[in-house]
């Protein structure tokens, strides 16, 4: 098998040719990003809507068929040219963690992202022994169910690269800035890991409390940090009838939406909450209590202690 394993992944680093040939039996059963951002699809090609968008080191994406493999003779065939043109049009399905069809009745977990990736964006990775603390002496009731639970580790060592790389972009501010950035990100990293301890409190739904703090910290550090590029442009909104009562708002497409919402010198990452009722599937929440609402023609902006009514301003 381990043999069949390597035959596979020589073959498909090297062997692709635009076409739909499945890969179901062979191949790593995960991937990770190796690119510095990964569009996640609805179709097997690059015009195709983007469901979301995974930054280098998310990991835990599962296989599920790539197209476009071609025999080791018939790659041979080809010129350089052509040899390009084909690996660029290899892609591979996969769905990142738990998915609709296997979320478990009743628990509010992450029901994922399944779709199409460019197979040139991707490099096999196996399911991690464990996460990326150490588990020997670990007491909490929450880190002993990392340290046990596949789906958990995936999102930890995902965070551990999201972490990395934000600690990266501060390294490349100026100088004057860079140690108050660093200690920042780290003294939040630090508050974040107990607040993500604290999940033991939610007694039966623990693990969708500890996916959804690993989920909500990877996607706020991908945003501050700038770690993928800006999907749409920042839309400007005017508030309650006064054109100078304004904010923009630009959105993201991570592994859950998020909307970057900035007003005056403040600025916030807001989260797109899980869709259980209408409502929450056009909500965004961030600090402090902000929240931004959407709908047909308007949005609502709840920010510190005010609530707009705000349009776009394109249509005022």
């Amino acid at each position: 098998m381990y043999l069949k394993f390597l035959s596979f992944i020589s073959v498909l680093s090297v062997v692709f040719i635009p076409g739909f040939v499945w890969a179901e039996a062979d191949g790593p059963d995960f991937f990770r990003v190796k690119s510095s951002e990964a569009p996640i699809r609805v179709e097997a090609h690059a015009e195709s809507s983007v469901v979301a968008v995974f930054t280098n080191g998310t990991v835990g994406l599962k296989n599920l068929g790539c197209t476009g493999v071609l025999s080791y003779e018939d790659w041979l065939k080809l010129s350089d040219d052509e040899k390009k043109t084909a690996k660029e049009n290899v892609w591979c399905k996969v769905s990142f963690l738990q998915h609709k069809e296997t979320a478990q009745v009743g628990a509010d977990l992450y029901s994922g992202v399944t779709g199409w990736v460019q197979n040139i964006l991707l490099q096999e990775y196996g399911v991690p022994s464990g996460p990326t603390f150490k588990c020997e002496k670990v007491t909490s009731e929450v880190e002993k169910l990392i340290c046990s639970d596949r789906d958990l580790m995936f999102l930890d060592h995902t965070l551990n690269g999201v972490y990395n790389a934000s600690l990266d972009a501060v390294n490349k501010l100026p100088s004057q800035r860079q140690q108050a950035a660093k200690s920042k990100l780290m003294a939040l990293q630090r508050g974040w890991i107990k607040g993500r301890n604290d999940c033991w409190k939610e007694q039966e739904e623990i693990k969708a409390c500890v996916q959804d703090s690993y989920l909500h910290r990877i996607v706020r550090l991908q945003a501050e940090w700038d770690l993928t590029t800006v999907d749409k442009p920042a839309t400007r909104f005017t508030c309650d009838g006064n054109d100078r009562n304004e904010f923009y708002a630009t959105e993201l497409d991570l592994i859950l939406p998020v909307v970057i919402v900035e007003r005056g010198d403040s600025r916030d990452i807001l989260v797109k909450a899980y869709a259980v009722t209408e409502v929450q599937d056009r909500l965004f929440s961030g600090a402090f209590g902000n929240q931004l609402t959407f709908f047909d023609d308007t949005v609502t902006l709840r920010w510190r202690n005010e609530t707009l009514n705000c349009r776009t301003a394109s249509s005022d």
